[in-house]
């Protein structure tokens, strides 16, 4: 199978784990990731309880867990952010194409502006 992912917001981190993390080891071949307005630098603890009062579907033991791997200093988003700071020369053949977009005014984004300056239209 051959994919092309888009994610919003926290999404977009989803979105990157999957191509990177997950797809390759099932035979899924991902073409390109297009991340709107992602948090690259994660979601600062303060807004947790935000994020979760708008959580549609409750928190459950799976969006407990994401809430967790998407604070600032959880492995899990170091993970992500290492594989998309990694130099071109030394990504795997084959890797995924990103393109971010973001606008200037959304400081949640901003804050990971150096991961997404990589690969971002601003």
């Amino acid at each position: 199978s051959r994919l092309c992912l888009v994610g919003h917001s926290i999404g977009g981190l989803v979105c990157a784990y999957y191509a990177d993390f997950v797809a390759p080891s099932q035979q899924v071949k991902v073409v390109s990731v297009v991340c709107i307005s992602t948090p690259w630098k994660g979601i600062e603890e303060s807004m947790t309880g935000r994020i979760k009062r708008c959580l549609m579907f409750g928190l459950n033991n799976s969006t407990k867990k994401m809430m967790v791997d998407l604070q600032e200093n959880s492995p899990v988003l170091h993970s992500i952010q290492e594989c998309q700071l990694q130099p071109a020369h030394l990504q795997t053949s084959g890797r995924a194409r990103f393109y971010n977009l973001a606008g200037r005014g959304d400081w949640l984004v901003h804050q990971g502006r150096y991961i997404m300056d990589r690969n971002a239209f601003w």
